[in-house]
């Protein structure tokens, strides 16, 4: 059952180890409008804040998996409500205008250093919530981390999935950074092939903090419109595998936990906004 990643083993995992239409995005002045850009060349939006958000109509999936671990059965029919999840992950230039604006340290620097267009890395659940509220503050816009149940869905394609295993795709090399692609690294964002949503990075790469509490037992429970997650915990839900984790570990359905002030090389986050009813 792989519920965490302790600090205990993570020196022996380093040791071992065109154009596109969107939806919608935000725009620089936090207003929702509609865009065309390609998607290999304009990489300006990593830079500056808000993040480049994807609208994501709401519908029905089937969540968890039949044959993974046992914190992710049993699988259940979840009804997800519209709702805005960001392009890529959080970058290293949109945390770091974060950081200087609210007077922050950047987080610990990786081995590799610091690229602007890499998500950034070793923050903890609690620096995710505090980046949201910052946005939110900052644009006017009701940012915040994902469900878990809102994460899934846009990680296997919304309304519009072909049912793979890793977001995009069977073959994870074409849509994410794991231990075998990686060079033992975080990878810049946007640089493999995206999911049917146009969203980015959704396997691999970082593991990225969603807002719910853990509870290994919690599909057997939950309710079937927005699950929220567990009402309290101790611990906190990741989702999407990373750089440093074995192929399996990268597949839509894993789910791990740590707690809300752990860091890591391979901690990261996206963002999401509900939709205007």
């Amino acid at each position: 059952m792989r519920k965490h990643i302790s600090f205990a083993c993570i020196s022996l995992l380093f040791a071992c180890a065109g154009v596109a239409q969107v939806p919608s995005k935000i725009n620089g002045k936090g207003v929702l409008a509609s865009a065309s850009y390609k998607q290999d060349n304009d990489k300006s939006a990593l830079l500056t804040n808000p993040p480049e958000m994807v609208f994501v109509e709401g519908g029905n999936f089937l969540m968890g998996s039949e044959d993974g671990e046992p914190e992710e059965q049993p699988i259940h029919k979840v009804t997800v409500s519209s709702f805005y999840i960001a392009k890529y992950e959080v970058t290293v230039a949109q945390y770091r205008e974060f950081c200087k604006e609210t007077g922050r340290a950047m987080p610990e620097t990786p081995k590799w250093g610091w690229q602007d267009t890499a998500p950034i890395v070793n923050v903890s659940w609690n620096d995710a919530q505090a980046y949201c509220k910052w946005l939110a503050q900052k644009t006017g816009q009701p940012f915040r981390l994902p469900t878990e149940a809102e994460w899934e869905f846009a990680a296997r394609g919304g309304t519009k999935t072909k049912k793979f295993r890793f977001a995009g795709s069977n073959k994870l090399e074409e849509v994410g950074w794991f231990d075998k692609n990686a060079g033992k690294k975080a990878q810049p964002v946007g640089e493999k092939a995206p999911n049917e949503l146009g969203l980015y990075d959704m396997s691999g790469n970082t593991w990225e903090w969603v807002n719910d509490w853990f509870d290994s037992d919690y599909y057997a429970k939950s309710p079937e419109k927005d699950p929220q997650g567990p009402p309290r915990g101790s611990m906190r839900v990741m989702r999407s595998g990373s750089w440093i984790n074995y192929e399996e570990d990268n597949r839509i359905a894993i789910r791990i936990s740590n707690m809300p002030n752990d860091t890591g090389p391979f901690f990261g986050f996206r963002v999401a906004m509900s939709a205007k009813k």
